[in-house]
């Protein structure tokens, strides 16, 4: 199996940073996509509680890729990291086992 560390970094970073595109959408949601009540007039305020129940649901759906996207860059550096350790571990094996079969060639 054939891991490339660089990709998996670049993972991580492209999912980091979609975290925080989500985060800037969420926040632009809630900022500028709720209606005014004032601003709607007697035959619109029926609609306000709807609107603004999609207002809520699509901060929250954006909000909730934003997590995921934190989850899915924190897995990429965990597997990251362990792919590292576990190359680095067999290397070491491999150079102690290697070690010793000079030491016997010489002998």
């Amino acid at each position: 199996m054939r891991v490339d560390y660089g990709e998996l970094a670049l993972l991580s970073q492209v999912l980091t940073r979609q975290e925080q595109h989500a985060q800037a959408i969420e926040g632009y949601i809630r900022q500028n996509c709720s209606l005014s009540p004032q601003r709607l007039g007697l035959l619109l305020m029926g609609l306000y509680p709807a609107a603004e129940g999609a207002v809520l649901l699509g901060s929250s759906a954006v909000g909730l890729v934003g997590g995921l996207s934190r989850w899915a860059a924190d897995t990429a550096e965990s597997n990251l990291d362990a792919y590292v350790e576990a190359d680095s571990a067999a290397y070491d094996e491999f150079a102690t086992i290697m070690d010793q079969r000079r030491g016997r060639a010489r002998g």
